[in-house]
């Protein structure tokens, strides 16, 4: 990095258009996140994997609701020369990055320890954690000679507590994100660059909705949370412009958990034909089977 910090800039003065890359927001919480962005009247990019068309209707939902620009990148961020090419092209597009949410994520549920296979452990680290990392050094290293920055990544409960639902491989890559972001922060903060991270329980989602098809697993696992519900993605939307707000400009390095109430517990769920607690038989369901959903 060229140059000295700098003061912090007047987060009272009247700012442009923000420039903002939500990664993965094709569908689900990036697609929220990115259409709350849209609605503060920021420049916004939408990134997709494969699904330009979802892509696109995004795009054109966050000009309706008040982008003033909105661009769609296809982009694998498991590529690091993709990750980082994505972030130029947002640069290109809007003359600058100024928050980066890294929302892009995979897992391969439901895959025992003893089962795990090096492409599972290759792709879940790939996208959710090599991609988060190299994205915000893209993005950072725009942001620290602006002296002005927001990076936002979303992680998972999963990072901090069990789920019999994920795998090794993505409480790893969830629990190392979680402290590359402290890790971020400090090294970015004398830049003026906020990084935080949020952290949901289950949210709402077509694969939650999967994994909920049993009443007795939703049971279960609305019986441990304190509020009674799971979040929608929305919430995890609004807590994302929150950190990237003049309200949050001294926070930085923390890990925000959306789930309810529900910190502590060690999260199990039911089975029609199993009590709470009663482990799986050995068995165990189809390997790398995808349930996971909005389940993080």
């Amino acid at each position: 990095m060229d140059g000295e910090p700098s003061a912090r800039p007047d987060p009272t003065a009247p700012p442009g258009p923000r420039a903002v890359l939500v990664t993965g927001s094709s569908r689900g919480i990036g697609r929220a996140i990115a259409l709350a962005f849209a609605g503060e009247g920021a420049c916004v990019a939408i990134n997709y994997v494969e699904n330009r068309a979802a892509a696109e209707a995004v795009a054109d939902e966050a000009r309706s609701l008040g982008a003033a620009a909105s661009a769609v990148f296809q982009a694998d961020v498991s590529q690091v020369a993709q990750a980082q090419e994505l972030v130029e092209r947002t640069v290109v597009a809007f003359g600058g990055i100024d928050v980066l949410v890294n929302n892009a994520g995979v897992s391969v549920t439901r895959e025992p320890f003893l089962d795990m296979r090096e492409e599972s452990w290759d792709r879940v680290l790939g996208v959710d954690l090599k991609g988060a990392v190299f994205c915000a050094q893209g993005a950072a290293r725009h942001m620290v000679g602006r002296r002005r920055g927001w990076i936002i990544n979303i992680s998972s409960t999963s990072g901090i507590s069990y789920s019999r639902w994920q795998g090794v491989h993505y409480h790893g890559a969830k629990a190392a994100i979680n402290h590359a972001t402290l890790a971020m922060a400090i090294e970015l903060g004398p830049y003026n660059v906020n990084v935080n991270a949020i952290v949901p329980g289950f949210t709402a989602g077509y694969r939650t909705e999967e994994h909920f098809r049993y009443p007795e697993r939703r049971e279960a696992a609305l019986s441990q949370i304190p509020l009674g519900r799971i979040a929608e993605p929305d919430d995890i939307a609004a807590a994302a412009v929150f950190l990237a707000s003049p309200g949050a400009w001294n926070i930085t390095g923390q890990l925000i958990v959306i789930n309810g109430g529900a910190v502590a517990y060690i999260r199990d769920y039911v089975f029609p034909d199993e009590g709470l607690h009663r482990p799986r038989s050995s068995e165990g369901p189809a390997r790398g089977e995808d349930v996971s959903g909005g389940l993080t």
